[in-house]
């Protein structure tokens, strides 16, 4: 009898033992999958509904920051400082000033330029820029292109700058026609080329073919 309640016991310690050791290698992994599982998704949940941080952007120095003038005179409606941030062009200055006036050359200045601090920006009126188109010629100039002119041909007159006498050396003119070149060089300004000749009444092809070789302007 006593061995056979050993024997009892002996079992029953075996089963206790293997019930031990399933729980130890089975159970614990299991529920440690399951909470590093959860952990994962718990993390991944959070990463797909947090927001990623836009960086904001750069500011531009020149448009807030940076106060630029410049100076607009001349034909405009109120000639003075303008001042501006940012980059502006020389349409904005023009429309602070209040405008052109009635008599201002709009062909030239360029509208469309960027301004720069601190400079100066002149309208012309329409007088203005026609001289500088066709500036008046320099005596000094003239005087020594007649020069090199005389050392190539002594026997040439200059159209443009010859006196009455030395227009009278040429045949076929008379005091009467060379008066009249004088008269034309007065009203029109400097003859272009010695064809133009022929604008004075009375010196047609027949007189210019007598004088071409001999004139030059």
């Amino acid at each position: 009898m006593k061995n056979k309640n050993t024997g009892m016991i002996w079992v029953l310690c075996f089963l206790f033992l293997v019930a031990a050791i399933a729980l130890f290698l089975f159970g614990p992994p299991k529920k440690n999958k399951e909470t590093l599982s959860f952990a994962e998704n718990t993390a991944t949940t959070k990463q797909a509904t947090t927001p990623k941080e836009t960086p904001a952007p750069k500011k531009d120095k020149k448009d807030h920051t940076t106060e630029n003038a410049v100076y607009v005179s001349g034909a405009v409606k109120h000639p003075g400082l303008y001042r501006y941030y940012g980059n502006k062009r020389v349409d904005d200055a023009i429309t602070a000033v209040g405008g052109f006036c009635k008599n201002a050359s709009t062909e030239s200045i360029n509208l469309a330029q960027f301004l720069q601090d601190g400079e100066q920006i002149v309208v012309l009126t329409k007088k203005q820029a026609k001289k500088q188109k066709s500036p008046k010629e320099d005596p000094a100039m003239v005087n020594d292109s007649k020069n090199r002119q005389d050392s190539q041909g002594a026997s040439k007159v200059n159209i443009n700058t010859a006196s009455v006498e030395e227009l009278m050396q040429l045949p076929g003119i008379g005091e009467a026609k060379a008066k009249m070149i004088l008269d034309y060089r007065t009203q029109n300004g400097a003859f272009q080329k010695v064809e133009d000749i022929m604008k004075i009444s009375g010196i047609k092809e027949g007189v210019y073919n007598k004088i071409k070789e001999n004139i030059t302007v």
